[in-house]
Parts: C-alpha cells; structure tokens; sequence
C-alpha cells in the first residue's frame, strides 16, 4: 500500500517514469467539479482530471465522489484518441473512522476533568462516612466508660456534634454538586453525541474505468453524472420606476444542491428540461356511445401500448465517438409528436402505424430524418459542420436594451462552450453578466459565463440570468364600490420571446417595495399582465347623489332610486391611462322593472349591469362620472338596494 501511494505520488508529481507502472496496475485519481447543468430538479456534474498511463491496460479509479450520484448516469470521456475507455463501472467506499477534531478533543478533555472531580468528591465522602462511624462507636464507648469526669464528657460531646454536623453539611454540599456534575455530564455527552452524528463517515461513490492506452499517454479524461438533491426555481425583479419608462425585469434564479459536495467557482448551466423523465405525447381512443357505455378515462403519465393502431419505436441516441447525448428531440413534425433523450441518451414513442419519419435534432450537430419502424432503433448524430439551428441570445453587461441581429457577430458573441457559426444571433446588452440562451425543441438553457459557488447545504443561492427592459401599457383600474383607491397594471406583448417561466416576482414601485406576487407566465394570452399594487398618487372617491335618491308609492308598486358620483384625481406629473368601473342591478324578476342612466363617457354593459368609463387623464386633473338606476317593484316583492 506505501508502494503503491508513493508511486501515485511520483506519477502525479511527473518524476515517475512510464516503465515503472506496469499493465494491469491501477490508479486513484482525484478530480475537480468543473461545471453543472441544473435542471428543474436534479442535476448533471462535470468533473474533470489528469492522467499520465504507460502503454497497455490499466484500472483508474476516480475517487471521493458523492454517494448521491445516480450510477446509471455516468458518463465518461477520454479526450485523447488513443485511449480507450473499455469499461465503466460504480461502487460505494464507506471510509474508516472519523478522525478527531479541536472540538472533538475540547468534550473529551471536559469530561475528563467532570470525571476527575465527581472521584474527588466521592473519595472526600467516603473519608466522611469512616470518620462517623469512628465517631459514633467512641461515642458508644464514652457512655459505657466509668470515672471520666463531667468536663472532658461535655468536650467530647460537643466534638462530636461539631464533627457529625459538618459531615452532614458536606454531604449535601457534595450531593448538589454530584447533581451538577451529572447535569453537566449530560450536556456534554448530548454535543458529543451530536458531534459524532456529524462526524460519521458518509460513503463516498468511487468510479471504476478500464482503459487501454496506445503509448505512454497523458491527457485529461471528463466525468459526467446525475444527482437528485438540486434544482432552481425562478424569482423576479419586477421595477417600474414611473409610468414612463419600461418595466426593469431582472430574472433570476434561486439554486440548490445538496448532493454532498460543494460546488465551487464552477460554470453552470440553468436548464428548463427534467431528462429523467421521458415524455410521450398522449393519445385520445375512439369514442363509442351506446346504450349504457361510459367515456373513456385517461390518466396522466399513462403509457400505450403496441396493441392497436400503435407502434413503440425506441433507441439510444449517441455522437460520433459513440457517447450518449441528453435532451436530443425527438419529433415526429407531421403530427407534432415529440420527447427528448434522458440520461443515457435513450428515448421512447409511441406512434401510430402510418407514421413515416422522425426527425433528431440537437445543438452543434447534424438533424437527422429516420424512418419509423417498430422496435429499437439506435441513431448516431455526426457534428455539425454548417449553421445551427438554434438561437443563442448572449447579454454583456450595460445599461441598454436594444435587440439587434448582426450578421458581422456570428461567432464572436457566442459562448466559449459554443463553436461554429449561428444563425440569427441576438445580441441583449441589458445583462449584468455574460448569458448564453440556447433555445431547443422542447427546452431553454441558461449558460452563466461567471462562475458561482453553491454549496451543499441545501440553501438557495441566487443566480442572475438576464435583464430586461419590457415595453408596457400601463393602465390604472379603479373599482370605487370595492375599495377607493386605484391599482397599477403593466400589460407586455411579446413576452413569450424572453424565455420566463411561472414564479415568484419582488414587486418595486417608483422606489418602493410592494411585496410578493406571482408571475403567471403560464397562460396562452399574447400579453403578459403584471400587477403593480396600489398607486396612492391617484385618489379615488365614490359618493351617493342625494337629489338623485327617491322612493315613490303608487298603487300597489313601489318605485325607488340611486344615483352616484365618482370622481379621480391624477396626482402623478404623467398622464394615466385609467379605467373605472361600477355596477348597476339587473333584473332577476319579471314584476322587477329597472332603468339605469348612464352619464355620456360610460359604458354599460346590458348583461352584467357592469358599467365602464376609460379616461387619459393628464396629470393635476379630475374627472368625474355619474351614474344612476331607477327599480319598480310590487309592494309586496321586497327587494334591497344600496
């Protein structure tokens, strides 16, 4: 073992010759976390490391990696054409014993010197215990003795009673302080206890590779794999600073991990993709009615099978060195059926008989078009010497936010894990940091050129993707019946294009934070509508107009009125765009008969009784809108109005 450790030691320090290391002979091999790709949940580790190898065949193994690690999702690749990697394999390394530590070493020293003193102390006590006694039986003898006079009997009897007292004195003393001694025992045992949970031993994942080298080699060989214990969630800056200006929306993202080991000034990558998840398009059965049929049910997830008018066609996806590739698309473009690879490159559909041709896509490589047919079939992409077919969006750091596509760009502005040309390039100048977005069939990766550290403690870490200045309409939206102030909403068209997804937004309003809401970025609508929260610059009121309320008798019917007036006032040094709104009854009775009047720039809605008036209301103004509705009913219909 000393052998081998110092020649790995030698190896690494590049003083060992190539003929020392014989064939067959293996070597452990640390490396270093390079990169991650997040996904929503779960995520991809890139680690990397040397290796120098003599000619022949020899075992590595890649050692202290997480024991979280998904066995089935590693991946491991051999830079150098030479070597060839013949094999991969997984096992678990439980370590030995936790070492000691400074506080490990301060508890232990505590309860030694609580052990010391409890002895002490009972040693002190037993020493008490012999004395009484020895006390007690000279007193016995004193009693029984004959010619002692009165003096020396009184001097020893209240020796006695002086000694015994100060015994049962210090008997309590030292029972309370055995009780304290205990306590604090206790105590101590708990933190060592607690300090021994965190000191145990957690297995570590060892990655065993048999590789075969052409020649003395040297070179650096990747490792990817997967890990549950991580994922991000997005979170938003929303800031408008007034009504003039666009909405500043910063999108970020809170990271996690706790996969057991720290991330540290790594690459990453935030994906919108889950590849441990095949995802096959769902299918609708034919519909039957007759006497006593029920509809067919379906259930998410559910799988079909070949049964039928279907076919199940399935496969790995590899590159042109024969390593799986992830999140590959996998469509059918006649019938819009599609998945993408997981993990291992493996993807699965079920298609109907008359399908003819599935289409494999993926960044940096050539589509290509296979003919359906049912069972596996494997497909090999070869990299793409032309242009992409994907967009990539790269921010710089600025204040601007202009879009622009430039033709003189192409391949400058691309990230440094991007090669090739690309077509339509759009270039955000509004990102704090460098960002890459790659946009896929089916997914969007966020490359963050800066690196980050993220460790394994389960705490989100933010992580800033873009910003961007949205132009919107802003609108103010009062209700005065409800409530007597006036809400502030942005209305963005073109959303779609910035890659957002449904979550948390900080909202922040001309310096102000108005709190938490939600990004509903879900719905299919062309405009995004994102609420800003009360406006107090623009003051609402709603009073009733007295000469307009009456309530008449005639007959048998009964006929009362109410009017209203609301007015608005723009305190703001813009104009607003305001909509305002108020409700009139409508009938739900034959015998109920009513008319409501409307002032000019109101608009009444017959169905709902829902009245609105839209105004540009410069700023320093009022404006004012009436309404009024009259209800005749018989006497004995009761009815009851505001």
């Amino acid at each position: 073992m000393h052998f081998r450790c110092l020649m790995l030691t030698l190896l690494l320090s590049g003083t060992f010759s190539f003929a020392a290391l014989s064939a067959q002979d293996s070597l452990n091999l640390s490396s270093d976390i390079t990169g991650a790709t997040v996904f929503l949940e779960g995520a991809q580790v890139q680690r990397t490391t040397d290796y120098r190898l003599p000619p022949g065949r020899t075992t590595l193994i890649l050692t202290g990696l997480t024991a979280e690690l998904d066995p089935g999702s590693i991946q491991v690749t051999a830079l150098e054409e030479r070597l060839t990697v013949l094999s991969v394999r997984h096992r678990l390394n439980f370590g030995g014993a936790p070492t000691a530590t400074p506080e490990s070493d301060r508890l232990a020293e505590e309860l030694d010197r609580l052990q010391r003193r409890e002895d002490a102390i009972r040693t002190r006590v037993k020493i008490t215990t012999e004395e009484e006694a020895i006390l007690k039986a000279n007193r016995a003898v004193a009693g029984q003795e004959t010619g002692i006079d009165f003096d020396q009997l009184r001097a020893t009897i209240e020796y006695q009673r002086e000694r015994l007292t100060a015994i049962g004195l210090y008997r309590l003393a030292a029972g309370d302080t055995l009780r304290q001694i205990a306590d604090a025992r206790e105590s101590l045992q708990q933190q060592r206890a607690e300090l021994g949970t965190k000191q145990v031993v957690k297995a570590t994942s060892e990655v065993i590779v048999e590789v075969a080298a052409d020649g003395n080699l040297s070179g650096k060989i990747n490792l990817a794999y997967l890990v549950r214990e991580a994922g991000w969630q997005p979170l938003y800056d929303v800031r408008v600073a007034d009504i003039s200006r666009p909405v500043d929306l910063r999108y970020r993202a809170k990271v996690h991990q706790e996969t057991g080991e720290d991330w540290s000034d790594i690459r990453l990558k935030l994906s919108t993709g889950d590849p441990s998840a095949t995802t096959i398009a769902p299918t609708l059965s034919t519909w039957r009615m007759s006497r006593g049929s029920a509809p067919p049910s379906y259930r998410p997830q559910a799988r079909q099978t070949t049964e039928g008018n279907y076919q199940r066609m399935y496969g790995h996806v590899l590159d042109d060195e024969g390593m799986p590739l992830i999140g590959v698309s996998v469509y059918d473009e006649t019938r819009n059926i599609g998945t993408v690879t997981d993990i291992d490159g493996y993807y699965e559909l079920q298609l109907p008989l008359n399908a003819r041709q599935l289409t494999f896509s993926y960044t940096g490589f050539e589509s290509s078009a296979i003919e359906v047919r049912d069972g596996q079939v494997d497909v090999r992409m070869q990299t793409g010497a032309g242009l992409l077919d994907e967009v990539v969006v790269t921010g710089y750091a600025g204040n601007s936010s202009n879009v622009r596509s430039d033709k003189s760009s192409r391949g400058r502005s691309i990230s440094r894990s991007l090669q090739g040309k690309v077509r339509g390039v759009q270039i955000v100048e509004s990102a704090p940091v460098p960002v890459s977005t790659v946009r896929q069939a089916t997914t969007v990766t966020f490359d963050i050129d800066l690196p980050y550290t993220i460790p394994t403690d389960g705490k989100p870490r933010e992580v800033e993707i873009q910003r961007y200045a949205l132009p919107a309409v802003y609108t103010h939206f009062a209700v005065p019946k409800f409530e007597p102030v006036a809400y502030l909403q942005a209305a963005v068209t073109g959303w779609d294009r910035y890659d957002l997804l449904p979550g948390e937004a900080n909202l922040f309003f001309e310096g102000t934070y108005l709190g938490l809401s939600q990004l509903a970025v879900s719905n299919t609508n062309d405009t995004l509508k994102i609420d800003l929260g009360q406006d107090p610059n623009v003051t609402v009121e709603r009073k009733e107009t007295e000469d307009y309320r009456e309530r008449n008798l005639l007959g048998n019917r009964i006929t009362e009125s109410r009017g209203y007036t609301l007015s608005v006032r723009n305190k703001k040094a813009q104009a607003i765009n305001l909509i305002v709104q108020d409700q009139a009854p409508i009938s739900g009775d034959e015998q109920i008969d009513i008319k409501t009047e409307v002032d000019p720039a109101g608009v009444l809605e017959e169905e709902t009784g829902i009245i609105t008036w839209r105004v540009n209301l410069p700023p320093a103004q009022a404006w004012k809108g009436t309404f009024g509705y009259t209800v005749k009913r018989p006497r004995y219909l009761s009815v009851y109005l505001e």
